[in-house]
């Protein structure tokens, strides 16, 4: 819990410099920086399903992604899918029970890829905590939240 109010502080601490942020409380930025997360994965995951397969790179992906969360994943998370196509990857990684998925992983080392952007979910009733890696193969971008607008950071963010 401490570890998400400290993420959560960054957030305002960055977003009170920003002049649409002055009025903001804390609550509501935290609703809007979820919105924003909530608008570039369903960009991502809206260009991933327009992308053909590319039966060269998918599978070796999709093997290595497994790889990577049984070598050097966090004890007891578990890869619910990992879908590869051309040029993006999603992947949901479910954490055991009690664990609420905002340990420190970098996952884009564990997965063997450097450009993603991750979003946490809270625990459903009976399940862990989940975790949703949306990646980009190497020398590719993630697609922004909006077309013709940077995509921003393309390294891990996470918000829940």
């Amino acid at each position: 819990m401490t570890d998400e109010v400290g993420q959560l502080r960054g957030l305002v601490e960055r977003d009170s410099q920003r002049e649409d942020a002055q009025d903001l409380d804390f609550e509501q930025m935290v609703a809007r920086d979820r919105y924003i997360a909530e608008r570039r994965a369903a960009a991502i995951t809206a260009a991933a399903d327009r992308e053909p397969v590319d039966m060269d790179w998918a599978p070796v992906t999709e093997r290595q992604i497994a790889e990577g969360l049984a070598d050097n994943g966090p004890p007891g998370a578990r890869l619910i899918s990992a879908v590869c196509m051309s040029t993006l990857c999603i992947v949901e990684i479910e954490h055991p029970p009690g664990d609420d998925g905002t340990g420190h992983v970098n996952w884009l080392s564990v997965f063997g890829l450097s450009r993603g952007f991750l979003m946490r979910h809270r625990p459903e009733s009976g399940a862990g905590a989940r975790t949703v890696a949306y990646l980009a193969r190497s020398g590719h971008a993630l697609p922004p939240a909006e077309p013709g607008r940077p995509g921003g950071r393309d390294k891990s963010s996470s918000f829940e």
